[in-house]
Protein backbone atom coordinates (compact mmCIF):
# COMPACT_ATOMS: atom_id res chain seq x y z
CA UNK A 1 0.00 0.00 0.00
CA UNK A 2 1.73 2.93 -1.02
CA UNK A 3 1.77 5.89 0.93
CA UNK A 4 0.06 4.34 4.35
CA UNK A 5 1.68 5.08 7.16
CA UNK A 6 1.56 4.38 10.51
CA UNK A 7 1.06 7.68 12.98
CA UNK A 8 0.23 6.01 16.25
CA UNK A 9 1.60 2.13 17.54
CA UNK A 10 1.40 0.91 21.01
CA UNK A 11 3.34 -2.01 22.30
CA UNK A 12 2.16 -4.02 25.54
CA UNK A 13 5.20 -4.45 27.67
CA UNK A 14 5.73 -7.00 31.08
CA UNK A 15 8.11 -4.42 32.49
CA UNK A 16 7.87 -0.51 31.75
CA UNK A 17 10.76 0.29 33.45
CA UNK A 18 12.64 -2.05 31.22
CA UNK A 19 11.02 -1.10 28.36
CA UNK A 20 11.41 3.00 28.67
CA UNK A 21 15.14 1.56 29.75
CA UNK A 22 15.48 0.08 26.19
CA UNK A 23 13.74 2.60 24.11
CA UNK A 24 15.44 5.59 25.45
CA UNK A 25 18.79 3.94 26.34
CA UNK A 26 19.82 2.07 23.72
CA UNK A 27 17.80 2.99 20.63
CA UNK A 28 17.73 6.33 21.49
CA UNK A 29 14.68 7.33 21.01
CA UNK A 30 13.25 10.51 23.01
CA UNK A 31 10.64 10.40 25.74
CA UNK A 32 7.48 12.24 25.04
CA UNK A 33 5.55 11.33 28.45
CA UNK A 34 6.38 8.80 31.30
CA UNK A 35 4.27 6.83 33.86
CA UNK A 36 3.67 3.24 35.01
CA UNK A 37 0.92 2.55 32.97
CA UNK A 38 1.87 4.62 30.00
CA UNK A 39 4.40 5.90 28.51
CA UNK A 40 5.47 7.34 24.71
CA UNK A 41 8.46 8.47 22.56
CA UNK A 42 8.69 10.51 19.47
CA UNK A 43 10.07 8.73 16.50
CA UNK A 44 9.18 11.51 13.82
CA UNK A 45 5.62 10.99 12.34
CA UNK A 46 4.89 8.04 14.70
CA UNK A 47 4.21 8.03 18.06
CA UNK A 48 5.45 4.92 19.93
CA UNK A 49 3.48 4.01 23.07
CA UNK A 50 4.01 1.79 25.62
CA UNK A 51 1.38 0.17 27.78
CA UNK A 52 1.63 -2.50 30.45
CA UNK A 53 0.74 -6.15 29.47
CA UNK A 54 -2.23 -7.50 32.12
CA UNK A 55 -4.77 -10.50 32.75
CA UNK A 56 -7.24 -8.03 31.07
CA UNK A 57 -5.28 -7.58 27.83
CA UNK A 58 -5.26 -10.80 25.44
CA UNK A 59 -1.86 -9.43 24.37
CA UNK A 60 -0.82 -10.06 27.60
CA UNK A 61 2.68 -12.28 27.88
CA UNK A 62 2.73 -15.60 29.72
CA UNK A 63 4.31 -16.92 32.43
CA UNK A 64 7.18 -19.64 32.15
CA UNK A 65 5.95 -23.06 32.92
CA UNK A 66 8.24 -24.45 35.67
Amino acid sequence: MEGTQFRYVIKFVADMNKAVRFYRDVLGLPLKFESPGWSEFVTGETTLALHPASEKNPWRLKKKQP
